[in-house]
């Protein structure tokens, strides 16, 4: 590019010299230094970072909350109920009898905690196999509820895991523990084995006289369920 006015830089070249003041070699060094990878500008995304930490936030919130609910329902499916916590409020001739068994026997016993409404124990009993063998093997074992205008009785076979209901038509239902039970309607009973080859029947003893039992199916089914 010339100069536009020669006047005017012979007279700066006068004062200041004629040399040019940067050389090649300068800016060259200069071009250098700044493309060092030290001191480039690193680009900084305010809005993805704080993404980044909302989302592993949010994930570290969503496994504690996942491992606490686990730990409680491990908690609390191990947290079994025993005999003695089930048959607290029954009376004493009923615990003596239940308090005399095999301990061994005793801690597969299947006994509800939760009744209808309005019903308690009436009795129980047991079968020992052979008959009149006081120290025969416990088949059989029955309780009965009782309190409104029928009872309910439940009975367990042990150790003989056979339907009693293959001569009547009968549905399914799954209880909380997954095991199937089956209902017959026209027998008002439930039916099921349980994890140890057990096998369960709550029915309801209909007086001849009662047309409409104040107990339904699904509240044996709730009984069901709290057995296990």
């Amino acid at each position: 590019m010339g100069f536009p006015n020669k006047k005017f830089k012979k007279e700066m070249d006068q004062y200041i010299g004629s040399t040019p003041l940067v050389t090649n070699k300068d800016t060259k060094r200069f071009d250098e230094w700044l493309n060092q990878p030290s001191i480039k500008r690193e680009k900084r995304y305010i809005f993805p970072r704080v993404l980044t930490v909302l989302l592993l936030l949010g994930l570290t919130v969503g496994i504690y909350a996942a491992f606490h609910e686990n730990i409680t329902n491990f908690l609390a499916d191990n947290k079994k109920v025993t005999l003695e916590e089930r048959i607290a409020d029954y009376p004493e001739r009923i615990k003596e009898k239940i308090e005399k068994l095999p301990e061994e026997f005793k801690e597969n016993m299947g006994v509800p905690t939760e009744l209808p409404e309005s019903y308690s124990i009436a009795d129980f009993g047991y079968t020992r196999q052979p008959f009149d063998d006081p120290n025969g093997r416990i088949v059989h074992t029955s309780f009965i509820y009782a309190g409104g205008n029928t009872n309910i009785l439940l009975n367990t076979r042990y150790g003989e895991a056979t339907s009693s209901q293959d001569d009547y038509e009968y549905e399914t239902v799954t209880l909380d523990n997954g095991i199937e039970a089956e209902i017959t309607t026209s027998e008002s009973s439930l039916s099921w084995v349980n994890k140890d080859g057990n096998h369960h029947i709550l029915s309801l003893l209909v007086p001849p006289d009662t047309t409409d039992p104040d107990v339904t199916i699904e509240e044996l089914i709730k009984m069901a369920n709290s057995m296990d």
